[in-house]
């Protein structure tokens, strides 16, 4: 029996004067880099502009016998991975693995800065420069807020607050 895994790293980047975590828009920039090197795994683009998804070049192998001997490996393969991208970026980003950053959509959050809104995913708080530039994450963005016929609203009310005004689209 065959198996594999998939792991999606995020990349962020560490303002060296204030601290400040962005999430860096460089994807795009390791993948070209990567490409040109002959590793033991597969990166490949994800969604965001500021992700990478690895996967090894051949399957694993799983043993009934002795399933966890399948697994042994996995981890140092996984940390290698991780450190061969993180090799690809400069010293003030870091490759994580995060299912999602805390302040996507608030203030300044990427690097380079964006602007919110643009004509693919007309969103009122993040730049269509966070969407690959591979027609596969455009188009599909796309796709989506034309068939449903607006945004895909991702509004989830922790509690309400009376004392500010609700914008007309925000129905909690």
């Amino acid at each position: 029996m065959l198996w594999g895994d998939e792991m999606e790293y995020m990349l962020l980047r560490v303002d060296p004067q204030s601290g400040s975590v962005a999430l860096w828009l460089g994807a795009e920039t390791i993948l070209k880099e990567f490409n040109e090197q002959n590793e033991g795994f597969c990166l490949s683009p994800e969604y965001g502009a500021f992700m990478i998804e690895g996967c090894p070049k051949k399957p694993w192998s799983f043993s009934v016998t002795n399933p966890l001997s399948s697994f042994s490996n996995l981890h140092q393969h996984l940390q290698y991975r991780r450190e061969a991208i993180q090799a690809l970026c400069s010293k003030d980003v870091v490759v994580a693995t995060m299912g999602m950053f805390p302040i996507m959509g608030v203030n300044i959050f990427t690097y380079p800065s964006t602007v919110p809104f643009g004509p693919i995913a007309c969103s009122r708080y993040t730049s269509d420069d966070l969407i690959f530039p591979h027609c596969r994450f455009t188009t599909l963005t796309a796709a989506i807020r034309e068939r449903r016929g607006a945004n895909v609203c991702i509004n989830v009310p922790l509690y309400k607050v009376k004392l500010i005004q609700k914008t007309p689209d925000e129905n909690f």
